[in-house]
């Protein structure tokens, strides 16, 4: 179960650290300033940059860890936490942006 935890689901949820950080921005300010909207997003794209390394060095302690040699066998997969990683910051960050993006407000 440790294993699994290190090398697949800790990894996976530091991986969507940006895109919760803009959901949760989203819904405690309401969004109603289009700048600060903006500025938080470049934020979560900047961290959505780190992330992914942060987390496939977490998965490759993981497979060092419990596989208790000082050379793990073959760590190719944890190469698609790089992969996925980018794919999420570059095109979920910005879908998630334009969802989320506030609107026009009517007084009425």
């Amino acid at each position: 179960m440790l294993r699994l935890l290190f090398t697949i689901i800790l990894p996976f949820c530091i991986l969507i650290v940006p895109i919760v950080l803009l959901y949760a921005y989203h819904k405690t300010t309401k969004a109603k300033n289009k700048k600060d909207f903006i500025v938080v997003t470049i934020c979560c794209i900047l961290i959505g940059l780190m992330t992914p390394i942060l987390s496939m060095m977490i998965s490759i302690y993981g497979f060092k860890m419990l596989d208790g040699t000082p050379d793990p066998y073959c760590l190719t997969g944890v190469g698609s936490f790089l992969i996925f990683g980018y794919l999420i910051t570059f095109f979920g960050i910005p879908i998630t942006c334009i969802i989320l993006f506030p609107g026009k407000t009517t007084q009425g």
